[in-house]
């Protein structure tokens, strides 16, 4: 039994194959000729064939398998890394042949390009790989550096080691998965000690850092980053690595710069935190430090450099005996002058009742506070953006400009502002991340609908009769078919009287739902929602009409 051909090679692009079922797998199309010639000499199914360049001798071969029989004649139709892997052109022609039989896979060590995989799924990538890997990929051979996108983001995995051999078939089978180091150390993730000054250098790549909040915690946090050269930028987020187009707090003023998260925001929850500092248009060299703090608004403008130490440590420190801190000016008046200085100091002072910051009474009205952050604002210092009003220091305005009002491509393909862009790629993006209903893998909104109804069309054992029954059947199998003896089991106690109280908790959500219908004396159809009046209604509606 031989099955060989010379086919021309042809992009999965070029047929509008740039699904994650296709470009990240390895299913190949192939021409209805090599279905009728695989039907002729009887081939036992899954097809696998094996691949090379026709033209390098000495060139790596692969194992596929096969998505359609729907290529044009003569023609096979890859994916991109598949081409890149075998040094394939488009046009380029390939070697195909049938192969023999492959056995299951039992283990498979993976290096991933990159350490960004580990860090954006951390301890369940074993899981989100194996998922990927068994929905698009019926092989895998030594050698290999095939592509999976895990979330919305492209990843390749260069295949190190299997067993029993260097090419095996990964359907129905247990792979045990070992992951190596990442091909290409990617910046650490630095470790952050509260009240700790950290130095260092954002150059090409951006520094990156971590720090916990404690379970408990209820003070501020202050992120500030000082600039010793350069414009360090800093960005915040739940995030690994955040970016100017990934990140949920950023401090982008011109020089040094803070951020401060408050208790109030949703995010403030124990856990980790992820901080990066990006050189704006340059390398930059920092001090970053990161603190828990109760203090007062006006001692956190002190700390991010918006008011003296000395006034300060003024409005701090302890009367001395026989002296009266005035409440206005907040300085040490002693106590027998000062009915004449309160005097004096009501008609020259003011104390900013915001901040407390004391000036001159002619100073009063160019005195203000930002409605949006509460910082002080000179307005021969600070003026507004002539886009988005918002204030911004006048040397911030042209990088205000740049950061926040120039478009920026989002990975759809659209151009947003910075502000609808974070929104846009958290509700609104077509490779934005979701869950599937069935597996929990993440999956590109736009392919989600795809790979529910694949993923749904795989089938699972009842832990209950030991049935196979398909993922999107599991429910209404269990409904129809085991909540009446599960129900039977209840005695007749008042303690039990609740039809569902015997469910085991695998199936709470369902007998929850069941007791529900139960006690209203109504069941759906979980197909096509129409209302039964009791269980054997739906049985019967569910036997003639579905």
């Amino acid at each position: 039994m031989s099955v060989s051909e010379l086919l021309r090679c042809v992009e999965g692009s070029a047929f509008g194959l740039g699904g994650e079922m296709f470009e990240f797998g390895n299913k190949i199309l192939l021409p209805s000729s090599i279905l009728s010639r695989l039907l002729e000499v009887n081939a036992p199914s899954p097809y696998i064939f094996i691949i090379r360049n026709a033209f390098e001798h000495g060139n790596h071969e692969t194992h596929v398998g096969v998505h359609e029989f729907t290529a044009p004649e003569e023609c096979c139709v890859l994916p991109s890394w598949m081409m890149n892997n075998l040094a394939l052109g488009h046009g380029s022609s390939v070697h195909l042949r049938l192969a023999r039989h492959l056995p299951d896979g039992t283990f498979c060590k993976v290096q991933p390009q990159t350490s960004e995989f580990s860090t954006l799924v951390g301890p369940d990538a074993q899981h989100t790989f194996e998922m990927s890997l068994q929905t698009n990929y019926i092989t895998l051979t030594v050698g290999d550096a095939i592509c999976m996108r895990i979330g919305a983001v492209p990843h390749i995995f260069h295949i190190r080691e299997l067993k029993p051999q260097n090419a095996v078939c990964i359907l129905d089978t247990t792979l045990k998965i070992e992951f190596m180091p990442p091909v290409e150390k990617e910046a650490e993730l630095q470790k952050l000690e509260l009240a700790t000054v950290a130095e260092g250098e954002a150059g090409a790549e951006d520094a990156h850092y971590f720090f916990s909040l404690a379970d408990g915690e209820s003070r501020n946090i202050l992120v500030a980053v000082e600039a010793t050269s350069g414009d360090p930028d800093l960005f915040v987020s739940r995030q690994p690595r955040p970016s100017l187009q990934n990140h949920t707090w950023q401090g982008c003023s011109k020089g040094s710069t803070c951020v401060v998260i408050t208790p109030e925001h949703h995010l403030y929850t124990p856990g980790t935190f992820y901080v990066s500092v990006h050189g704006h248009k340059g390398p930059a060299k920092y001090r970053l430090v990161v603190a828990m703090t109760e203090k007062t608004p006006r001692e956190l403008l002190q700390l991010s450099g918006q008011i003296g130490e000395d006034d300060l440590r003024t409005s701090l420190e302890d009367v001395p005996e026989g002296h009266t801190r005035c409440s206005n000016c907040l300085h040490m008046i002693p106590s027998a002058n000062y009915p004449l200085h309160e005097t004096m100091c009501a008609r020259r002072n003011w104390c900013c009742p915001i901040c407390r910051q004391v000036l001159q009474v002619s100073q009063k009205d160019a005195h203000w506070h930002c409605p949006e952050c509460g910082k002080a604002r000179d307005p021969k210092i600070h003026g507004h953006c002539n886009v988005c009003k918002k204030s911004v220091r006048q040397d911030d305005i042209q990088k205000h400009k740049e950061i926040h009002h120039t478009p920026m491509k989002c990975r759809c393909g659209k151009e947003y502002e910075l502000s609808s862009l974070l929104v846009h790629q958290e509700f609104e993006c077509s490779t934005r991340a979701e869950s599937c209903c069935y597996c929990d893998q993440a999956v590109p909104h736009m392919e989600l609908r795809d790979h529910e109804a694949f993923c749904g069309g795989r089938t699972t054992t009842c832990p209950e009769c030991g049935e196979s029954v398909c993922n999107r059947d599991k429910n209404a199998h269990m409904q129809l078919h085991h909540t009446q003896g599960l129900g039977a089991a209840v005695p007749s106690s008042s303690a039990s009287s609740s039809p569902t109280a015997a469910v085991p908790s695998a199936y709470a959500g369902e007998a929850s739902m069941l007791e529900t219908s139960l006690d209203s004396s109504v069941f759906n159809c979980p197909f096509c929602h129409q209302h039964c009046g009791s269980f054997e209604d739906l049985s019967q509606h569910m036997q003639t009409t579905h």
